[in-house]
């Protein structure tokens, strides 16, 4: 964890301590202060995960919509119980249908989410193909 602190360069004296200053934006001609507690509550956009918005179908999906490299996803029963079943049935009726989901991400708390396509896939192990 960081600290920062602000020193007189003519006495060497401690000039601010953190509890002595505060963050404020100018808005409408005034100051507002925030704390730094609040701070973190503003600059906070949702909690990490991934949401599903939709569905669209598999050809919607093109190449140069290709932004990142892919990340993988995968349920956890220890985490959250009935995860495992959730996702198969997910999978299952995307695989049937042909179809894609368009999810948003948020991979940490003090990052935006990001849109993405969950793409479904068959996996040898599960299926036996």
């Amino acid at each position: 964890k960081a600290t920062t602190k602000k020193f007189c360069s003519g006495t060497g004296d401690e000039i601010l301590t953190e509890e002595q200053t505060k963050k404020a934006f100018q808005y409408a001609g005034q100051n507002l202060y925030f704390e730094k507690e609040e701070m973190k509550e503003i600059k906070a956009f949702e909690k990490p995960g991934v949401r599903i918005i939709g569905f669209k179908p598999t050809s919607y999906l093109k190449p140069y919509h290709n932004l990142k490299h892919a990340s993988f996803i995968y349920p956890s029963d220890s985490m959250i119980v009935g995860s495992i079943t959730a996702f198969a049935a997910l999978l299952d009726r995307m695989l049937a249908k042909d179809k894609i989901g368009i999810a948003s991400v948020t991979t940490r708390s003090n990052l935006p989410p990001r849109l993405c396509a969950i793409y479904p896939s068959v996996s040898p192990r599960i299926y036996g193909v």
